[in-house]
């Protein structure tokens, strides 16, 4: 988990998307192979709506878990994941 204080959704979504990148660009050679690694990233954001830390934590979560299952190798934000869908 990471957290951004102070920062902005979309701030913390170029944030999210750059360390994605940063992964999928990496090789790692294992005696003969090349390994190849993708992330899948899920953000939430404080809001008055949040009552604690455990709520944001599982509301990004759900986010990353949604983006697993949207693909892989992406980023999802919790506010634009219809409760209806998870």
């Amino acid at each position: 988990m990471i957290m951004l204080p102070d920062t902005e959704l979309d701030a913390a979504l170029i944030t999210a998307e750059r360390i994605r990148q940063s992964v999928a660009e990496l090789a790692i050679s294992y005696g003969e192979h090349m390994i190849t690694l993708t992330t899948s990233i899920g953000i939430a954001e404080l809001s008055e709506a949040i009552e604690n830390l455990d709520q944001l934590t599982d509301q990004a979560d759900k986010a990353l878990y949604k983006a697993k299952t949207s693909g892989r190798n992406r980023t999802e934000i919790w506010h634009l994941i219809s409760t209806g869908d998870l």
